[in-house]
């Protein structure tokens, strides 16, 4: 049975600024660098070819044990993702991220924990046991690129819509600049059962149209309700707890902060007083989160999903990125040519952004095989519509007919495993402080049991 025709559930959790090499790229490491040692994933290569150098110092590829490490965030906007892919005046080397950090750290001032080499930084399975999880026992795509080099919001319309028309955020204050674009969901036919799930705001809200009277907006706990109750939507697309995170340029803890409760939540009904998932945790992986928030989600969702089909024979889960952060990647993106940059790239975006970290996840997968096909944010637009809307695919952005289609370059098998997958359990990590092991707990234990938080 082909695989377009197999899958009936289709869930995507899209994730914050990390780039492949630095949440992934340990998969070709060797064991002593907390390596997976496999020669079949382009992951980072060893400290002797993965390096920048700024200021006269060479900055090397180092490990990272702290899920909390990275204090500052670095810089991803238009610029800098640009600066970080050109390197020097010579063809683009990804030779410039430490010097872009530097920059950073030094306009952030105070005390941190980072230095300019940080950047560099990798995780292992040992941090990343949720993503690794999925990477080594179903399919790891280790050439999905950001659809620009751009920060959060345009790459997520990207991702939504298969378009943007600018590089840079849009959303202001005082009065919000939503993004004119045409999400999948509105190609969908009535009868297909396609829900977008939050924790604070969910990310539909920044596009016109949609902030009021949108029935299929909904709160994460419904997500998991309907999974227990082995009743997935047909689509669920999935927003982490942003924290704010996602609107950089002002405060986000007073008036950011305050402005989008109310005007996307209070406002436009997006709000569920008491909702056990809607946890006052960040779990988007966005600097300065701690990614071990990020891996509990993960494996809340794959958990949820094994009890509406236990050997995902139906369903397809797929984990991605936004935008790689401003992290280290060493693969050049596709369409990079070192001739400089146009008006032209900034209307249209010909060039994809770096590698993000990119899992799909079903018992229709070849378990353990990669895919090595170049893709792109506006590759999940194309396969929606091609599996719940064909017809609508010839409207679709000229960058969504163009991509590559999943249902033909994942490495699809024709049956789904005899037994079932086994639930992923946290791995046990060192808490930062008392107040985190406390609210961490707590909030583990509500996404395991479903116990409201005034019954722990």
């Amino acid at each position: 049975m082909a695989a377009k025709e197999a899958i009936d559930h289709i869930v995507i959790l899209m994730q914050e600024n990390r780039s492949f090499d630095h949440m992934l790229g340990y998969l070709s490491l060797p064991e002593g660098e907390g390596g997976a040692g496999r020669h079949d994933v382009a992951g980072l290569r060893g400290r002797n070819s993965d390096y920048n150098t700024y200021d006269g110092e060479t900055y090397r590829i180092r490990r990272l044990r702290d899920t909390a490490a990275i204090d500052v965030d670095p810089p991803h906007d238009h610029t800098a993702a640009v600066n970080q892919i050109q390197g020097g005046s010579g063809p683009p080397d990804m030779s410039g991220f430490v010097a872009d950090y530097a920059g950073r750290i030094a306009q952030s001032g105070g005390d941190h924990k980072v230095g300019p080499g940080d950047i560099m930084g990798y995780f292992t399975e040992k941090e990343t046991w949720a993503l690794g999880h999925f990477a080594k026992n179903f399919t790891v795509c280790d050439h999905w690129f950001s659809s620009l080099a751009g920060p959060t919001q345009p790459n997520r319309m990207y991702a939504l819509a298969g378009r943007a028309g600018s590089v840079d955020n849009k959303v202001s204050l005082p009065t919000p600049e939503l993004w004119d674009v045409k999400p999948f969901f509105a190609y969908l036919p009535n009868d297909v059962d396609a829900r977008s799930y939050s924790h604070d705001i969910s990310f539909l809200r920044m596009v016109d149209g949609y902030q009021a009277g949108v029935d299929f907006i909904d709160k994460v706990c419904r997500f998991y309700d309907r999974a227990h109750a082995g009743n997935l939507p047909a689509l669920s697309w999935i927003d982490p707890n942003f924290s704010m995170s996602l609107l950089e340029p002002v405060d986000k803890l007073t008036s950011l902060g305050q402005w989008l409760h109310n005007q996307f939540d209070h406002l436009f009904g997006d709000e569920e007083p008491g909702c056990p998932y809607s946890l006052d945790i960040d779990n988007s992986d966005h600097p300065d989160d701690d990614i071990a928030h990020g891996e509990r989600l993960m494996a809340a969702i794959y958990n949820a999903l094994l009890k509406a089909d236990p050997r995902l024979e139906r369903t397809l889960f797929i984990v991605t990125y936004d935008e790689h952060g401003g992290f280290y990647d060493h693969v050049v993106p596709p369409g990079w040519d070192g001739a400089g940059f146009s008006d032209s790239y900034l209307a249209d975006h010909p060039n994809v952004g770096p590698r993000v970290p990119t899992v799909a996840v079903s018992g229709r997968l070849e378990q353990g095989r990669p895919c090595h096909t170049p893709l792109d944010h506006t590759a999940l637009v194309r396969m929606i519509l091609e599996k719940f809307a064909p017809d609508s695919l010839g409207d679709a952005p000229e960058r969504v007919q163009a991509a590559p289609s999943l249902w033909d370059v994942l490495p699809w098998a024709d049956t789904a495993p005899d037994t079932p997958f086994r639930p992923i359990h946290r791995m046990n990590r060192k808490p930062d402080n008392a107040l985190r092991r406390e609210v961490g707990a707590a909030a583990a234990k509500a996404l395991d049991e479903k116990t409201p938080y005034e019954k722990l």
